[in-house]
């Protein structure tokens, strides 16, 4: 690395070479021999390369304007191909760059990598004609959309509020930041109960990506038409085949902030983006829901695997719970079917035992899917613990000498002091129930 005093005798020396020299045939590479033998120093290195070429450009922005629109300096390619008139426009890395040649005639926009072989640096990279950079600049703006649809698609969507305004209130003040670029951050995932929040932030998104519209508009029109509007045809084909496109991308946009089981149980049915939007709205809106919506919410409902089933559970009795509170009446017998037929796949065997029993109360199946659950769990749990190894019992034993509540399946209580069996009680105390009453054998 050349010190501040190598530097400034560099540079006079650069300048010197330059003024006496002839400009129509002077290059880099001459201009760093000259140096070498002057000043004995190497300059084949990268880094003296680009020493040398600031040093070149910030003398030729020093001339005066009607000599810098007259003289060039002539720059050296790499691979010694004819000289060419060439400006300097950005670096994009250490190893590329951006720059503007005159070439056998033809003005390139020329986009430099540089690498290294058997010690020596070359120049690479491509090179785009004025027509070819004209097609290119057109197509940034299509770059940048299909960049965005990309990584939207992504499983977590990430996006951020973009800054414009400051809450003015009562105030018409200017904005006290200015914009900045959108960055993304993890939205929020609609889970059911957290409704309100995930429409702001997933409305947000979609408006961000420019698809909103397909949520409130049409598909266009695409009849055929005259000959006369043919063009006129041709952009309502453009238009409807956009639609299509952002209405897909709406849709997925929509799934993908979903938590995991809403989105197996959207996921597979072939709606559309209003459609699921809608759908969405009237089983989770607390404004918009209806006794209808709260019975097909009843009836859709599915218990999954990879959750606690006894939380689906209760989930599924808040549902029932809304449905009674809307008028209606569900039968006991009803909602223990009801909830057995949900159960998993994986509970097959727990789900055919259940349907062979001739008395199974809400209470008795609650206290059976807790044991089945707490069952599971341990089993797992003991898979990788050490002390599921052979002989090793005291796990196991002491798991066998647990109590639990046969009202409610939970454990650190006894029936009598159950809150479950508190609310059966009280529910027995009221005349037409909605709530079916649940009786001690």
């Amino acid at each position: 690395m050349a010190t501040e005093a190598e530097r400034t005798k560099i540079e006079e020396a650069v300048v010197e070479i330059i003024r006496n020299g002839d400009l129509e045939t002077l290059s880099e590479f001459s201009i760093r021999v000259m140096l070498a033998e002057r000043l004995n120093i190497d300059f084949s290195g990268l880094e003296s390369k680009l020493l040398v070429r600031r040093i070149v450009e910030s003398y030729l922005l020093s001339l005066p304007d009607e000599t810098e629109n007259a003289v060039e300096v002539v720059r050296e390619q790499s691979n010694k191909a004819p000289h060419c008139i060439s400006y300097n426009i950005c670096e994009l890395s250490n190893r590329r760059s951006v720059s503007v040649k005159k070439f056998r005639g033809d003005t390139l926009v020329w986009f430099s990598d540089f690498y290294e072989k058997d010690g020596n640096q070359f120049d690479g990279g491509i090179s785009l004609t004025e027509s070819q950079w004209s097609a290119f600049k057109q197509g940034i703006s299509a770059i940048e959309e299909a960049i965005l649809k990309i990584n939207s698609q992504k499983r977590s969507i990430f996006v951020i509020h973009e800054t414009t305004h400051v809450y003015r209130g009562k105030y018409n003040s200017s904005p006290a930041f200015t914009p900045q670029r959108i960055i993304p951050i993890p939205n929020t995932r609609l889970s059911g109960r957290n409704y309100s929040c995930w429409m702001r932030q997933i409305s947000f998104v979609l408006n961000q990506l420019k698809i909103a519209y397909v949520l409130t508009q049409p598909c266009p029109d695409t009849t055929p038409h005259d000959e006369a509007y043919s063009e006129k045809a041709a952009q309502a084909k453009a238009a409807a085949r956009k639609w299509v496109d952002d209405d897909y991308l709406c849709r997925l946009t929509i799934l993908n902030s979903l938590s995991d089981h809403l989105y197996d149980q959207y996921s597979k049915r072939m709606l559309s983006s209003k459609e699921l939007w809608e759908e969405l709205k009237s089983s989770y809106d607390e404004d918009f829901r209806t006794k209808i919506s709260h019975v097909s919410r009843y009836m859709q409902y599915q218990i999954v695997d990879g959750a606690s089933i006894l939380e689906q559970v209760q989930e599924f009795h808040e549902i029932a719970d809304a449905i009674i509170a809307c008028g209606m009446r569900i039968d006991e017998n009803f909602h223990v079917g009801a909830i057995v037929s949900k159960l998993p796949p994986s509970w097959k065997e727990c789900r055919m035992k259940l349907l062979k029993e001739d008395w199974l109360p809400l209470s008795k199946l609650m206290y059976t899917l807790r044991a089945e659950e707490n069952s599971r769990n341990h089993h797992s749990s003991n898979e990788s613990s050490t002390y599921s190894r052979p002989g090793n019992k005291c796990v196991s034993e002491t798991m066998k000498r647990k109590r639990l509540c046969y009202m409610c399946g939970n454990e650190g209580h006894m029936s009598k002091n159950c809150g479950l069996r508190k609310w059966v009680e009280s529910s027995n105390g009221r005349n037409n129930a909605n709530v079916p009453v649940i009786d001690e054998g």
